[in-house]
């Protein structure tokens, strides 16, 4: 509740044209003199229910910014060899030749010292890992480190031309290219990406790399997402940015790039790429989508951290150095720093930014933007007060006739009933558990009953439990409606079930089998829930159940990897030209390989 909008206090800074850069800390330096006196001495307030007053002190906590706000704010540098401020001066990073840039591997530092990655050197970098994990600093590391350090006084003669930014950079949209193919020759790990000169020599052939999607992959996997429809307010519409025939997807915002991190893509995934590169991947979205859940204990969050390595390493084995930017290293460390700051979304920046919009859109006398703001304020509060007396089940789920020609899709839902389960005609000794039944809703009925009290029934069709749902090999869920429980043909059929046992789900289509579809699960944002501890619990269950499964994929997995390729045989090389230069020095280290 504290992240939501009628609960924030926002002091907006407004620089003008342009962003203060490093100038914050010119800007930062009034706030940080009274946040040392709120600490050290503090001041006096009044208590208006007691009628006294009292000291009152305060301290911050955590900023919120991204990664590059994060080195002007703290002044530690977040690019170059020691761009982790995790690792600190214990970070392992390579500088690659050809890619211009430093990549950050190392990852199997952080395994238990007896798993068998450690001394795996095919899969990786080529050589054994037998380094310890780095030290967690604690605040007199912190201040060691800082004794006797000059920092520079306040004020623009100090600012670095190039506002902190690297020059340069990769033109191509992907890390998969030339560049990166003769890093890893460089690097003398997996031959069989290695690029290969043709015609003459003045192009190279680059094999297909395990990852590589081809042309039609990439249809299929816009085609899927084109296609979802999610409820109301869960998200926007993600299919008007998609472009299945240009193979393109842009224009998405934050929270829709979430949507799409996190349930979307390990359906997508599912569906157009190699098992085990598809399994690596669709951990990665599981690891986000349990970091940002609601609830979480400090035990989840100590298995989150632990899964979540293994997933690193195996994106080692798989993607190549170049893929290993900063970003993408510092993913290893969110679990360990959620368990120290509690849940993510206490954390981030995009109930902030949503608010921002909000009091933006309440603007509408440019000239008086303050009284604008606090009149849509105050209209918005009453609003948001009068909503939390309606359950409003009507309101989020339609029937399937009514959202035929809409965006969106409300009608899916599930169940999950307590019943007896028989092995056999002949078993008199049931096993008592947990179902869970999807369907889709068919229609909505209110009874009224004579004492003023209604209920609310769905009426759905339901899909059979054995035949019209099955699991596949990554634990999703598929359901089939071609195969009902209840054909509406015997008088002892049960489709009704109470409006308010149902949670909403939401079905996209698989491309590779057309009468099934894709369960996904749901929880709309910004909604109030009044039975907070209730939930709590179930949604605490269903964090430990996806963090179980995830960690039961990764043991399963990679058993025996005798096999271990890096290429797949059903996608053709890509060709590509190159010059002279870059030629010529290929095919002498080919030739000192040889002679070698």
């Amino acid at each position: 509740m504290c992240m939501k909008a009628p609960n924030m206090i926002l002091t907006l800074l407004i620089p003008g044209p342009k962003q203060p850069g490093n100038d914050i800390d010119i800007n930062l330096q009034p706030l940080i003199d009274e946040l040392k006196t709120l600490w050290d001495i503090g001041v006096e307030t009044y208590d208006a229910y007691k009628k006294e007053t009292f000291k009152l002190r305060a301290c911050l906590l955590w900023t919120i910014n991204d990664f590059l706000a994060y080195g002007n704010l703290s002044g530690w540098s977040t690019k170059g060899a020691l761009a982790c401020p995790c690792c600190n001066k214990y970070t392992v990073s390579h500088w690659l030749k050809y890619g211009r840039k430093h990549c950050y591997l190392g990852h199997r530092r952080f395994l238990p010292p007896d798993h068998k990655f450690r001394t795996d050197r095919r899969s990786f970098d080529g050589h054994e890992e037998h380094r310890v994990q780095p030290k967690t600093l604690s605040g007199f590391d912190v201040l060691e480190q800082l004794w006797g350090a000059q920092f520079p006084p306040f004020g623009k003669d100090n600012i670095d031309k190039d506002g902190g930014r690297e020059k340069g950079g990769m033109k191509d949209k992907t890390n998969d290219h030339v560049n990166a193919r003769l890093d890893l020759k460089d690097m003398k790990i997996r031959v069989d990406l290695h690029p290969k000169i043709i015609e003459g020599r003045d192009k190279v052939i680059l094999s297909p790399a395990y990852y590589t999607l081809s042309n039609e992959d990439k249809e299929v996997f816009c085609t899927i997402l084109s296609g979802v429809k999610v409820p109301d307010g869960y998200a926007s519409n993600i299919s008007r940015n998609v472009q299945v025939k240009e193979r393109i997807i842009s224009g998405m915002k934050s929270h829709d790039c979430h949507i799409m991190m996190q349930q979307l893509l390990p359906v997508s995934f599912r569906s157009v790429l190699p098992k085990n590169v598809g399994k690596v991947l669709i951990e990665i979205c599981e690891f986000f989508r349990d970091l940002c859940s609601k609830v979480g204990s400090e035990e989840d969050f100590k298995r989150l951290n632990q899964s979540i390595v293994v997933s690193m390493c195996n994106l080692e084995r798989y993607f190549p150095p170049g893929f290993f930017d900063v970003m993408v290293h510092l993913i290893v460390h969110l679990a360990s720093e959620a368990s120290l700051a509690g849940p993510v979304h206490y954390r981030w920046m995009y109930p902030i930014e949503r608010f921002l919009n909000q009091l933006k859109d309440y603007v509408r006398n440019n000239s008086r933007p303050e009284g604008s703001i606090a009149e849509g304020y105050i209209a918005k509060e009453c609003i948001i007060i009068c909503s939390r007396y309606f359950e409003g089940v009507e309101m989020r789920f339609h029937s399937k006739v009514h959202e035929i020609n809409r965006k969106t899709q409300n009608s899916g839902v599930l169940i999950t009933a307590l019943t007896n389960s028989f092995s056999s005609q002949k078993d008199k000794h049931p096993i008592e558990g947990h179902v869970t039944y999807y369907g889709i809703l068919k229609q909505v009925i209110e009874l009224e009953y004579s004492v003023d009290l209604k209920v609310t029934l769905f009426k759905c069709d339901w899909a059979h439990p054995e035949r019209g749902v099955e699991k596949d090999e990554l634990g999703f869920t598929l359901v089939n409606f071609n195969h009902l429980k209840y054909s509406g043909q015997n008088v002892n059929d049960e489709p009704f079930v109470i409006a308010s046992q149902v949670e909403q789900v939401f079905y996209v289509s698989d491309p590779r089998r057309s009468d099934w579809h894709v369960a996904v699960t749901t929880k709309i944002r910004d909604t109030y829930d009044l039975e907070g501890e209730a939930n709590d619990v179930l949604n605490h269950a269903y964090t430990q159940t996806t963090i179980q499964r995830r960690q039961n994929m990764q043991l399963s997995d990679h058993e025996g990897d005798t096999d271990f390729v890096w290429t797949r045989s059903d996608i053709e090389g890509m060709i590509v030209q190159t010059p002279i230069e870059l030629n010529n020095e290929i095919a002498s280290s080919d030739d000192d390989n040889m002679s070698n």
